[in-house]
């Protein structure tokens, strides 16, 4: 073997080592959440299927619109409830847009249809998610604004459970996303990363179709 064979060699045992260091020490950072197999090496198969997961996810994700809110029983009144407590509500910052757009261009319309034939009250991401953000930033000045809050109280509760259920549930389904991200990264790299936290079963999954359409089911909780 040739002087140029030897340093090639060397160099290769080196690249081994200071990967297997790497592997050693980013498992050792992450115990209890993720970790390196470094025995595996990703197939592109394997690189494959983590792009698709991560992609069909996310699209999921970004096309869902159909945030359960309230049965037709129920929807009138909830409607209602949330326009008096928007259009009554304080804002600060952009938000003024947001109560504009919310009142005017959806629940007032929503309110009109629904009084003349009872339906479901479903709303997109953006609706939801600020309803969620006007009630869990509630506020008001002095004793009558104080008074009011505890006659609404009950309802508020109800309603706001509802709305926080939905977007902890989106949070969480960002999660996942960023972790099926991080998986397809490193898998192109050629590093075997394996999740071991509680959404090891979603990000390490072999079924797409599976691990994609059994999480993204609209949550069914109805106000009553």
């Amino acid at each position: 073997m040739g002087k140029k064979e030897n340093q090639a060699m060397t160099e290769a045992e080196k690249i081994t080592k200071e990967k297997l260091d790497a592997i050693r020490g980013f498992n050792m950072n992450n115990m209890g959440s993720m970790w390196i197999d470094p025995e595996r090496v990703p197939t592109e198969d394997e690189i494959n299927e983590a792009k698709e997961m991560f992609e069909k996810r996310v699209k999921a994700l970004q096309e869902k619109n159909d945030y359960f809110i309230a049965d037709k029983d129920n929807a009138l009144r909830v409607a209602k409830f949330l326009k008096d407590f928007v259009s009554n509500g304080i804002w600060t910052g952009r938000f003024f847009v947001g109560v504009i757009r919310f009142v005017n261009e959806f629940i007032e319309n929503f309110i009109q249809e629904c009084e003349k034939e009872p339906k479901d009250l479903i709303m997109d991401y953006g609706a939801t998610n600020f309803a969620y953000q006007m009630l869990e930033n509630y506020g008001g000045i002095g004793i009558e604004s104080a008074k009011r809050m505890a006659e609404i109280w009950n309802e508020y509760v109800a309603i706001y459970d509802v709305l926080r259920d939905h977007m902890e549930w989106h949070k969480k389904e960002e999660t996942i996303c960023t972790k099926l991200q991080n998986r397809w990264s490193m898998l192109q790299q050629g590093y075997y990363l394996i999740y071991t936290d509680e959404d090891a079963e979603s990000v390490n999954g072999v079924d797409v179709n599976n691990t994609v359409n059994d999480s993204i089911e609209p949550i069914e909780k109805t106000i009553e």
